[in-house]
């Protein structure tokens, strides 16, 4: 089956968690942890999909970035120019030159993008070269804030695709721990209701 090692991989960490709530002392506390990281987990995974982490994984080799900015300042700058793209200007031709010069300077801030990004070698300043790299971009540091979350090293599987699945079982996983322990905390308060009750 089809990603059998993500979900193996992700049953593992679940049973590290439950391991050491058992050793060290399982508590309310753990299971809310556990529970916000789950719920901020889903907030951030239902971002991307697995068909843009398919698009990503192709697309990525056809990408060349020389600029020195982080990633999320490089994914906020081609946002923007996304942005001034759909209002109906251009980053290319001759008129483009002439604007350039007289653009507002958080526009100018930005047109490094333009001199060192590139896609399929070519300068990104089309709609479709900027999002494509904007897609690979979200996709990428979605990921990465959701391996920082739980603490699990992105590198383990090779594509943006397997580690989707990975983190989509691992949710999914979280979520029957945490259910599994609130059904279990129901059923022993059921059980201590009753004995004081057949204690009257």
């Amino acid at each position: 089956m089809a990603y059998d090692c993500e979900k193996l991989a992700a049953q593992e960490i679940i049973k590290g968690i439950a391991k050491q709530w058992v050793d060290d002392g399982f508590t309310e506390e753990k299971l809310h942890r556990l529970e916000e990281k789950v719920i901020f987990s889903q907030s951030l995974i239902s971002r991307i999909t697995k068909e843009k982490c398919e698009d990503a994984d192709k697309s990525l080799y056809r990408i060349t970035n020389y600029s020195q900015k982080s990633k999320r300042e490089l994914l906020m700058d081609i946002n923007a120019l996304l942005t001034y793209i759909e209002d109906g200007n251009t980053l290319s031709g001759y008129l483009f030159s002439l604007r350039k010069m007289l653009a507002p300077k958080l526009l100018k801030k930005r047109l490094y993008v333009i001199d060192e990004v590139y896609v399929d070698g070519k300068s990104c300043d089309t709609i479709d070269s900027l999002s494509l790299v904007q897609n690979v971009l979200k996709v990428d540091l979605t990921l990465n804030d959701l391996t920082n979350i739980w603490g699990t090293q992105q590198q383990e599987f090779a594509s943006y695709d397997q580690q989707f699945h990975f983190f989509t079982y691992l949710m999914l996983e979280a979520i029957d721990c945490v259910q599994g322990y609130n059904l279990a905390s129901l059923s022993l308060e059921n059980v201590k209701w009753g004995l004081q009750r057949n204690s009257f």
